[in-house]
């Protein structure tokens, strides 16, 4: 959640997230890029906002704790 708070200046809530991670996650980015959509808010004005996320996204964000 706090990747895409980085990257992408939205907040995603936990279930949100979750579905992301479960609907195209991967450790790893030797896999073909895939997309979803997930809705949060804007840390800017808090309005709701969707961005697209990709496979390679959510790896980058687990390349981490995965160390």
């Amino acid at each position: 959640m706090s990747h895409v708070r980085s990257l992408y200046g939205v907040v995603l809530g936990e279930q949100t997230a979750e579905h992301a991670k479960r609907s195209i996650g991967s450790a790893t980015r030797d896999v073909p890029r895939e997309h979803v959509n997930a809705t949060g808010h804007s840390v800017d004005d808090g309005l709701p906002r969707t961005v697209q996320l990709s496979n390679h996204d959510i790896a980058d964000a687990l390349e981490g704790p995965l160390r």
